[in-house]
């Protein structure tokens, strides 16, 4: 516990506030972060996607077909990839006979939101976890909304490159004090992630691997791999994860006597509630969070104590789990 607060003191409170917001709900964030970097090859997918529409109502460009349909510049707009409105310019189409705008089929179809499908989503991460940047690379339209058929050559080739530099991407600049390290599921994928928080409080998705379970070989080697893309695991570093042995034993092997684990709040809260009758659950999930949002180790200590009275009288699995 003393090496804890040692670690502590190097994070300043926006690093602090960073990792209480991820422990609050940490399924939701690395989702959105990893959804947040597949956007601008979500994007490239979409500017083709209008282009090869246009392409079908006027011809190539430069080229004699359309009659009465011109190209007309753009304008600014928005489309929606998942569940995130994004901007992004839109190609205009001008029907000059009758001095109106042609509405562009693909782009009205990407104004309403859509739910990205776990299923999508785990096929792209799959590939680039296994380094599969091409297959990735194909399944990113797909996962956003856009017919598989709409993609190209030159799209995968392109969206290929960025896919590599996304996950072999250099670590070295970035001053890592704490990382969180989760398996989560994608469909019937199990992805363990790797979520770092800068010394500023930055959070910084540092890479991911498939794996059917989350075993100590796979995180050893998970963790290595990383330190091989510049992450600088010589110093103290705050390792925030659930109560699975694996991923603990994975991290002991790698730092040594540099580890050091906090056990993941939000997972434990969430433990120990899962015991209790629905009618309980939410009065219990307060009162742990308060108790963890103490400014003190005794002070929350003394509090988990109580709480863990009041749960002897309701629940002894839930007190076994706290």
């Amino acid at each position: 516990m003393k090496k804890v607060y040692k670690n502590a003191k190097r994070i300043n409170p926006r690093a602090q506030e960073s990792m209480k917001d991820l422990e609050r709900d940490m399924s939701f964030e690395s989702r959105m972060l990893m959804i947040q970097q597949l956007i601008p090859l979500g994007l490239k997918a979409v500017g083709l996607e209008l282009q090869e529409e246009i392409t079908g109502l006027i011809g190539a460009r430069y080229s004699r077909g359309g009659g009465d349909l011109k190209r007309w510049g753009g304008n600014p707009g928005s489309v929606f990839l998942g569940d995130q409105k994004v901007q992004t310019p839109v190609p205009r189409v001008r029907n000059m006979k009758t001095k109106t705008e042609v509405q562009l089929k693909a782009y009205e179809r990407l104004q309403s939101p859509q739910v990205i499908d776990d299923m999508a989503l785990a096929r792209v991460i799959n590939g680039m976890s296994q380094r599969d940047y091409v297959k990735a690379a194909v399944s990113v339209p797909e996962t956003f909304g856009i017919k598989k058929t709409s993609v190209c050559r030159r799209f995968i080739r392109a969206s290929g490159k960025k896919l590599k530099e996304l996950l072999e991407r250099d670590l070295s600049s970035h001053d890592i004090v704490a990382i969180f390290i989760d398996g989560k599921w994608f469909a019937e994928n199990e992805i363990v992630i790797a979520l770092g928080v800068t010394i500023e409080g930055e959070k910084v998705l540092l890479g991911f691997v498939e794996t059917g379970t989350e075993n100590h070989k796979v995180c050893k080697q998970f963790l290595l791999s990383l330190s091989d893309r510049g992450l600088n695991l010589e110093k103290e570093i705050l390792f925030v994860v659930d109560g699975g042995k694996g991923l603990h034993k994975g991290v002991r092997e790698v730092m040594g006597d540099k580890t050091v684990i906090q056990r993941c709040q939000w997972h434990k809260r969430e433990n120990v509630v899962s015991y209790l009758d629905k009618e309980n659950q939410e009065a219990f999930r307060r009162k742990l969070q308060a108790a963890y949002e103490l400014p003190s180790y005794a002070k929350a200590k003394a509090r988990l104590e109580s709480i863990k009275r009041e749960l002897r009288l309701i629940n002894q699995s839930a007190v076994t789990s706290l």
